[in-house]
């Protein structure tokens, strides 16, 4: 599946998300054209979060938590994406020390109306919460699924009810 930067304001301040594939996440010379990047701007390592699936992040945890741990060390935030789609144990989801772990889009589609996903939901926010993770729901399609997460303390909302993909500049 093709996979797009995707670019977020928090607290003012644009941040660009950056979605990598596996063969990036094992890729010393990628890390390393990263760094040196960063080492000459330091502005950009504030705004950058990479984001990991969860299926990646599972292959091998232990490189993953090494990886995870220089993005962290540059600066750089890092997000598990699709979290719920894959096995992460509560042990797995620590060593890898991530910033942000966001919602698989599977738990949010049609929220409001089905318990199992929401029991999913408050079950991560409370896992969110004892580990200080911030937390991004995908996939959020109605204003009833938006209202739902925000009263449930999910800290960021995509999907398509605030916007469908396009190549046209907002302004």
């Amino acid at each position: 599946r093709r996979r797009h930067t995707r670019l977020l304001t928090v607290t003012g301040v644009q941040t660009c998300a950056l979605p990598i594939s596996a063969v990036t996440a094992s890729d010393t010379s990628w890390l390393r054209a990263l760094s040196s990047g960063v080492k000459t701007r330091p502005d950009i390592a504030m705004r950058l979060s990479v984001e990991l699936t969860e299926t990646i992040a599972l292959e091998n945890i232990e490189e993953t938590a090494r990886f995870v741990k220089a993005l962290r060390d540059l600066g750089v935030r890092v997000a598990l994406d699709d979290f719920g789609a894959g096995f992460t144990s509560f042990r797995n989801l620590r060593a890898l020390a991530v910033d942000t772990v966001k919602i698989d889009g599977s738990f949010i589609k049609d929220l409001a109306g089905n318990v199992d996903n929401q029991v999913f939901v408050k079950t991560l926010m409370g896992l969110a919460d004892s580990f200080g993770l911030s937390t991004v729901a995908e996939g959020v399609e109605t204003v009833e699924d938006a209202i739902h997460l925000a009263e449930r303390g999910v800290g960021y909302l995509q999907g398509y009810y605030f916007g469908r993909p396009t190549v046209e500049p907002p302004w």
